[in-house]
C-alpha cells in the first residue's frame, strides 16, 4: 500500500498540475498518458466536437466575429487535441477554411508553446525570448508529438500556396513553432511576389535570431542609408517601418535634427507629431520655437488639438529654462480647458504656486466630470484642495457616490452615509456635517500612509 500511495504521490499527482491537463465532457484527460487510456467513446466524442466547430466555419450566415469566437474555443477546450482535424479541413477544405484553420493552429501552437517555456523552464520572459525556444524539442508525450511533427510538415506544403493570403498565414505559423527547420523556408518566402508574405517571413526569420535580413529591403526593395532616407518612413503604417526608422533616427542623434525640424514643421501626419516626438526625445532645443508656435494656435481642429497636447509634453521635457517659460505663458493661459489642465498637471510637482490658481479656475469653471478628475488628481499628489473639492460634489448626484466613497476612504469619516433615494434637502444636510468637519479639520489633516507593497 505504501509503493502505490509513493507512486501516485511521485508520478501520478505532479500530472494535475500539469499544461498537459484539460477537461472533456466534465471528465479529467491527460494529454500525456497513451493513447489507449483514453476509450474510443472518448476520442470519438472530442473527434465529434471538434468536427461540428470546425465546419461552422464554411456555414452560410456565420459572421467574422463568430468565426473569430469559434478559433477561441477550439483552441482553449481542446489545445493539441484538435490538430489532426484541424489539419484534415486544411487539406480538404475551401480557402476560407484553410484561413481559419491556419489561424487556430497558429493560436493552438503559439500557447503551447508559451506554455511549456512558462511551464517546464525558470527562465524569465526575457530570457525565453533569447533562447528561441522550439516546441519540437521538449518532451512531449508521443501522440502529442507526431501531431505537432505532422502539422509541421502539413503547413510546410501550404507556404507555397497560389493565394497570398494563406501562403503569409502559412509562414506566420511556420516562425511560430520556434524550430530552425522552418528557416529554409522563410528565407525562400522572403523572394514572395506578395510583400505581406515576405514581412512576415522576415518578422519570424528575427525572432528566430536571423537578424541579417533588413525589413527596409525585403519590403520595398531598398535600403535606406541616410537621416533623410530613413524620415521618408516616418509616415509608413502597414508595415510598421515607422518603428524601424525611428529607432535608426535616435541612433544619428544630432545629425537627424534638421530632417525633424523640417518634418515637425510640415502638415503631413502622422509623420509631423513623430518627428516632434523624437526631438523632445533627444531634449533638442531647436524644437522649442516649433512647439512654442502650435501651443499658441487657437483650433478646434482634432489633430491640431492631438499635437498641442505633444507639445505640452514636449516643452517640459526639454525642460530648459526657455522651454518652461513657454510652457507657463502658452499651456498655463490656453483657451481650451483640457490644455491648461494638461499643462497644470505636467508643472504641478515643479511650479505648484503658478499652477493651483489654475486648477482653482477649472474647478470654477468647468463640468462635474473635470471637477472629480482634478480632485483625484489633487488627492493622488497629497494636496488638501482635492477633498473640498469632493466635499462639493456631493451635491452632484452625478458623483455623489464616488465622492462619498472617496472621502470617507481619505478621511476615516462617516456621516450616516446616503440612502438609495435622496431629496435636495437631505444632500444639502449631508453636504454641510462633511463641510462643517472640514472646516474644523483641514489645517491638521494628513492623507492616510500608503502600505508599501
Amino acid at each position: 500500500m505504501k509503493r502505490i500511495l509513493k507512486i501516485f504521490i511521485f508520478l501520478i499527482l505532479p500530472t494535475l498540475y500539469s499544461p498537459y491537463t484539460f477537461f472533456v465532457k466534465g471528465q479529467l484527460l491527460l494529454n500525456f498518458c497513451d493513447a489507449s487510456e483514453i476509450t474510443k467513446t472518448e476520442r470519438e466524442d472530442i473527434r465529434k466536437e471538434i468536427q461540428k466547430l470546425i465546419e461552422k466555419f464554411s456555414k452560410e450566415g456565420v459572421t467574422e466575429r463568430e468565426k473569430y469566437d469559434i478559433e477561441r474555443k477550439i483552441e482553449d477546450e481542446f489545445g493539441l487535441k484538435a490538430l489532426p482535424y484541424l489539419l484534415q479541413s486544411l487539406k480538404e477544405g475551401n480557402k476560407e477554411m484553410q484561413n481559419h484553420c491556419l489561424s487556430t493552429i497558429l493560436e493552438i501552437i503559439g500557447r503551447e508553446k508559451r506554455s511549456l517555456e512558462i511551464s517546464r523552464t525558470n527562465l524569465t520572459p526575457e530570457e525565453i525570448e533569447k533562447t528561441k525556444i522550439d516546441i519540437m524539442e521538449f518532451p512531449l508525450p508521443q501522440e502529442e508529438r507526431e501531431n505537432i511533427e505532422k502539422a509541421f510538415l502539413t503547413i510546410s506544403e501550404f507556404a507555397t500556396h497560389p493565394n497570398s493570403e494563406i501562403r503569409a498565414k502559412a509562414i506566420d505559423a511556420l516562425g511560430c513553432f520556434g524550430s530552425q527547420k522552418a528557416v529554409p523556408l522563410l528565407e525562400k518566402a522572403l523572394n514572395d511576389v506578395d510583400a505581406s508574405v515576405r514581412y512576415v517571413a522576415c518578422i519570424r526569420l528575427s525572432i528566430l535570431g536571423h537578424h541579417q535580413y533588413n525589413l527596409f529591403n525585403v519590403i520595398t526593395g531598398k535600403e535606406p542609408k541616410t537621416p533623410e532616407e530613413y524620415a521618408e518612413y516616418l509616415s509608413d503604417e502597414k508595415w510598421g517601418l515607422y518603428i524601424k526608422a525611428e529607432d535608426k533616427l535616435k541612433e544619428f542623434g544630432k545629425e537627424s535634427i534638421p530632417v525633424l525640424l523640417k518634418l515637425a514643421k510640415g502638415d503631413k501626419e502622422p509623420a509631423r507629431q513623430r518627428a516632434l516626438r523624437l526631438l523632445v526625445e533627444m531634449k533638442a532645443e531647436e524644437a522649442i520655437p516649433i512647439l512654442t508656435n502650435y501651443l499658441k494656435e487657437e483650433t478646434t481642429n482634432k489633430i491640431m488639438s492631438s499635437v498641442q497636447f505633444t507639445c505640452v509634453s514636449g516643452l517640459y521635457n526639454i525642460g530648459t529654462e526657455e522651454a518652461i517659460k513657454q510652457l507657463k505663458e502658452y499651456g498655463l493661459k490656453h483657451k481650451n480647458p483640457d490644455i491648461r489642465y494638461y499643462t497644470a498637471k505636467t508643472l504641478i510637482k515643479t511650479n505648484k504656486e503658478e499652477v493651483m490658481p489654475v486648477l482653482k479656475d477649472l474647478v470654477e469653471q468647468g463640468n462635474s466630470s473635470m471637477k472629480y478628475d482634478i480632485a483625484l488628481f489633487l488627492i493622488e499628489n497629497k494636496e488638501k484642495e482635492g477633498i473640498e473639492i469632493l466635499i462639493g460634489l456631493l451635491k452632484d448626484k452625478k458623483y455623489l457616490r464616488e465622492a462619498e466613497s472617496w472621502l470617507e476612504g481619505m478621511t476615516g469619516q462617516k456621516f450616516g452615509g446616503i440612502p438609495p433615494v435622496v431629496s435636495k434637502k437631505m444632500l444639502e444636510e449631508y453636504t454641510k456635517k462633511w463641510e462643517s468637519w472640514w472646516e474644523k479639520n483641514k489645517d491638521t489633516f494628513q492623507f492616510p500612509k500608503q502600505d508599501k507593497q
